[in-house]
């Protein structure tokens, strides 16, 4: 579904009413703004609350090892995480939460979260309801398709530059030859594409959108940085295919925003909010790794501090889920593995790695020179390269 409409109605008010075309009991107060969450042959299986929170997770009423199908259910005020799943028969009660890369197949109770197989208990807040958020669906949907409007058709005119520069080397080589005329042509347009949609669309996008402010932000900023994220993805989508992996990745990144050495490799599609990262030399952002300056939580604890995350019996408390930009980096000679996911607020230290489908929920930064894997990640022995040489892990 992501594919058949890139760009369109991704992460706006529409979402909630395309779900609904295909069965879907979604609430047109869910904050589900992301497509391709559900298969549209399962759709009448998911039932979504108000003020469910998804990003860009899965939901598959399939069982678990099993041929059979069974709803999904998400109260008010659940919270499902990046690249989590939750399958058939699952009932996520109020306040409940299913973190980043976690499988849930169990129903949660209340305020309960799931990270990994850690299940925690938080405590509910004052009055069990926090107060409803104001939402107008049809000023949301105009708002959103304005702002949509805007963002496609800047891209479309960032390529201007490179077709106009294509076409006048084309026109002026063309008595030489078709061949020798194409060949010109693109080697002056393809510069102007990484330079014109690789940094300056994704520069303005950022700086109009979503500012260099750190910190704890409104529902609105969030609305705007999902606009700021698809005209990232396309313009990516785009011009990395022509640098990735070189030195001038790392100078179109720090052109971006990010402060980045010139010697870091950068393999990945998935960067973004480069006004927050920071890598160092000799560090390698894999393929397909998450590199990204913001982070979506559930909890008050979150807006304090986020160093650790307490995974004792005891209950915190829970008081609606919050959007931060923060700061992220990579050390020297860090590295994060195909998958790997760091957040906002997250980091690699000097010769430290991130095992590739591994997220650190506990500690924010994985310590220096150490391997950490799994999610939640833990210290490992070896790292993915000293265990690949040793034969111990397939790649």
């Amino acid at each position: 579904m992501r594919l058949s409409c890139p760009g369109g109605i991704d992460c706006t008010a529409f979402v909630p009413i395309f779900y609904k075309c295909f069965g879907a009991n979604v609430s047109k107060k869910s904050m589900v703004h992301m497509m391709g969450i559900m298969n549209p042959w399962e759709a009448d299986l998911i039932t979504l609350a108000p003020y469910v929170w998804t990003s860009n997770c899965l939901l598959s009423p399939k069982r678990l090892g099993t041929d059979t199908y069974e709803e999904i259910v998400c109260e008010k005020h659940t919270f499902v995480g990046l690249k989590a799943v939750v399958t058939g028969g699952t009932h996520l009660e109020k306040h409940s939460s299913v973190a980043t890369l976690t499988t849930c197949s169990q129903s949660l109770k209340a305020g309960q979260r799931l990270i990994g197989k850690h299940l925690l208990s938080t405590k509910l807040p004052e009055g069990l309801e926090p107060p409803e958020m104001e939402h107008n669906l049809v000023r949301m949907i105009f708002l959103d398709m304005g702002i949509r409007t805007l963002v496609l058709g800047s891209f479309i005119l960032s390529f201007i530059p490179a077709v106009v520069m294509g076409g006048f080397i084309f026109n002026l080589l063309q008595p030489l030859g078709y061949f020798v005329a194409v060949s010109f042509a693109v080697t002056f347009a393809v510069p102007l594409v990484v330079v014109f949609v690789g940094v300056i669309y994704v520069r303005t996008n950022q700086h109009y959108f979503m500012g260099y402010e750190v910190g704890k932000r409104a529902s609105m900023d969030e609305m705007y940085w999902g606009h700021y994220l698809q005209g990232c993805y396309l313009a990516q989508w785009l011009s990395l295919a022509f640098v990735n992996g070189s030195w001038l990745c790392s100078l179109l990144h720090r052109c971006c925003g990010a402060k980045c050495a010139l010697d870091s490799t950068w393999l990945s599609f998935n960067i973004r909010d480069h006004q927050n990262l920071t890598v160092e030399s000799g560090a390698v952002i894999d393929r397909c790794g998450y590199f990204v300056g913001h982070s979506h939580e559930v909890g008050s604890a979150a807006e304090k501090a986020t160093t650790k995350l307490n995974l004792k019996a005891e209950p915190v408390e829970d008081d609606g889920s919050m959007f931060f930009m923060r700061k992220s980096s990579v050390g020297k000679n860090g590295v994060i593995h195909p998958y790997g996911i760091i957040l906002g607020g997250g980091s690699v230290k000097d010769l430290a790695s991130l095992d590739c489908n591994s997220h650190s929920h506990i500690e924010a930064s994985i310590t220096r020179a150490e391997h950490w894997s799994g999610s939640p990640a833990k210290k490992a022995d070896k790292s993915r390269l000293c265990q690949l040489r040793a034969g111990t892990i397939d790649c």
